[in-house]
């Protein structure tokens, strides 16, 4: 045990050690390959390994062993990880101390269920636990991206649209305008003046991402050092119409997901709440638990806690302080889990049904505008002969 929380410590001084020069530097290697910090592993494919080492855990075979099938069996980055994740497991070390060398695959809920699994003896449980909710956050996650792709694809061929226009056509169209003598219309001076303005906007733009990702490591350390900072950001989606509804039932039904799957395993609420806090991936929301946390080990109930710092909608609170007052907590919260996770599909559904005319229309604004500038001077050209 002792050789155990050496290694852990070994690992979080590391991480905190780390100056802005040595991340970049593991960043640069990340992308050719090269590193500790190329590793990049999905959340499908997460769920996958943990669904398949439950199955193999069930018919009996050892754990090292079935960490080794997968890690010789398997491909990517994943299983790399399983590789040596299985080498310190045959070493000695439990396996959820083992993952804790890779805490940006495996988080804080992933790591703390496969601890209660092997301090419980139901580790084939815990898995499988773990492999549904990470299924439920993994569709909640394809629910949003595939609301979002068609507006983002309509919007994307537009500005394709006029940077075609405003760099292949119109530079052949211009000299014949300009020697014609005839005065040009206002929508097609509008657009030879976009000349000069989108390759400026274009290098602006390409120095902004380059700056962006070069000055990674320092913006990252900026706000772990600055976590009021960092909250504030995060907080800004709850207070944005339209988005901060449907944001706010996002981070509600992934937050009590974790929850209910901590609860059924045998964690304490407090230690469910502080572990939920860290995997929710909002500072914001993170915080706010952590206050109610503080304030239910000082004896406050659950509801009476979530009411004080408005954690979750109204609704829920209310629903939560029901199940904790019938004794029925654990089916209460994944009650809830559930109908928000609903009321979020229902949203995306709605939000896709008016972003898409909204982006057409946007489109056919556009796609006229420059059929327009191109059609009036032509007109008037001939017009004039």
């Amino acid at each position: 045990m002792a050789r155990e929380r050496t290694r852990q410590e070994r690992f979080k001084q590391r991480d905190k050690t780390m100056t802005p020069q040595e991340e970049l530097k593991a960043q640069i290697q990340g992308l050719f390959g090269r590193g500790e910090h190329r590793y990049r592993v999905s959340g499908e494919d997460l769920t996958i390994f943990t669904r398949q080492l439950a199955t193999m855990l069930g018919s009996g075979i050892p754990l090292h062993q079935a960490l080794t099938y997968y890690g010789e069996t398997s491909e990517g980055d994943l299983p790399e990880i399983i590789r040596k994740v299985a080498m310190d497991v045959a070493s000695g070390h439990t396996f959820s101390n083992a993952m804790r060398a890779f805490p940006k695959v495996f988080n804080s809920i992933y790591i703390a269920l496969a601890q209660m699994g092997e301090q419980s003896g139901q580790i084939i449980t815990a898995y499988k636990r773990m492999a549904d909710l990470m299924e439920r956050q993994t569709n909640m996650k394809k629910r949003v991206i595939s609301a979002l792709t068609y507006p983002c694809v309509l919007f994307v061929v537009s500005m394709a649209a006029i940077a075609g226009f405003v760099y292949f056509v119109l530079p052949m169209m211009t000299p014949m305008f300009e020697n014609s003598g005839v005065a040009l219309p206002l929508p097609t001076r509008i657009l030879m003046s976009s000349r000069t303005v989108v390759p400026i906007l274009t290098i602006i733009t390409f120095i902004a991402v380059v700056g962006g990702w070069l000055g990674k490591p320092w913006i990252s350390r900026y706000f772990r050092e600055r976590p009021e900072v960092q909250r504030k950001i995060h907080a800004i989606p709850f207070h944005i119409p339209v988005v901060a509804g449907i944001y706010s039932k996002i981070s509600t039904a992934r937050v009590l997901y974790s929850m209910c799957t901590m609860l059924d395993s045998g964690l304490t609420m407090t230690s469910t709440i502080k572990r939920s806090a860290a995997a929710a991936g909002n500072e914001y929301v993170a915080h706010r638990l952590n206050q109610a946390n503080e304030r239910i080990m000082e004896g406050a109930s659950l509801g009476e806690a979530l009411s004080i710092y408005q954690v979750f909608p109204s609704g829920a609170i209310q629903m939560l302080t029901v199940g904790e007052e019938a004794a029925n907590l654990t089916d209460m919260v994944r009650h809830v889990a559930d109908m928000y996770d609903s009321e979020v599909e229902l949203a995306l559904n709605d939000i896709a049904s008016i972003l898409e005319p909204m982006i057409m229309v946007v489109m056919g604004l556009i796609v006229g505008f420059i059929v327009l500038s191109a059609v009036l001077p032509t007109v008037q050209l001939i017009q004039s002969l």
